[in-house]
């Protein structure tokens, strides 16, 4: 290959990186001062530092927008999908997630937000905040760590719980941990952490205990086959358990 074909192509190469990278990113001009920034992930997770030196980590399919005034005249964020905050603390500046009829109010803590048509789910890691309806911060809930709230769009109700979920990190993490729990609902959780439809064609009634640490899927097919005796088969999209 000749000087000139191949630094044509790693100049194409870099073009497309290039391209790649910046098509997660989108500025739109809202005055002559001020610009949206909008931040976007496709079948990937993404991890942003936001001016103020907050740490996001933003799911698949998932996006956060801010102004160019954030962390000048406010600390607004908004965000549509799923993403995992740690939030710099600055107490003249709240930091605040505005996501679709709910807002997230803190100061400093760590927390996760996921969104779906039905609800917006806050659970908190450390620290407080407040979590409420938008436009009427009367309909409130102050959370802690390891404590959770719902906001239902249809009922504009904050249901509170205590977290018992020790998997609702997976999309972040990578790390998947069972303890005695039901087979079947170990299944479910592998097959929705790596988007696949799960077929279940026999009775399960063992339970499994373990940790899976960023392992691929077959590999884990592979130990809670021999763990639970059962046949399971990974074919495309389909997860496939038999007698």
């Amino acid at each position: 290959m000749s000087t000139i074909k191949y630094i044509s192509k790693i100049a194409a190469i870099l073009l497309l990186a290039i391209g790649l990278t910046f098509s997660l990113v989108k500025i739109t001009r809202i005055s002559a001062k001020t610009d949206i920034i909008t931040l976007s992930t496709a079948n990937n997770l993404k991890n942003i530092t936001l001016p103020d030196g907050t740490e996001i980590t933003l799911n698949k399919n998932s996006h956060v927008s801010y102004t160019t005034s954030f962390n000048k005249n406010n600390r607004k964020i908004e965000l549509e999908g799923e993403a995992f905050f740690k939030v710099q603390k600055n107490s003249s500046l709240p930091f605040m997630v505005l996501v679709k009829n709910s807002t997230i109010q803190v100061v400093g803590t760590s927390f996760n937000i996921k969104e779906d048509t039905s609800s917006v789910n806050v659970t908190v890691i450390a620290g407080r905040l407040i979590f409420y309806e938008t436009g009427n911060k009367q309909n409130s809930i102050s959370l802690k760590g390891s404590e959770t709230a719902s906001f239902y769009h249809s009922t504009r109700k904050i249901i509170y719980g205590t977290n018992t979920n020790s998997d609702f990190l997976i999309w972040k993490t990578g790390k998947l941990i069972f303890t005695k729990t039901p087979t079947l609902e170990v299944l479910n959780t592998i097959a929705k952490h790596f988007d696949k439809k799960l077929i279940v064609q026999t009775t399960l009634n063992d339970s499994i205990t373990g940790v899976f640490d960023n392992q691929s899927l077959n590999e884990i097919l592979f130990e809670i086959k021999m763990a639970a005796s059962i046949n399971i088969e990974h074919h495309n999209e389909y997860i496939v358990v038999k007698k």
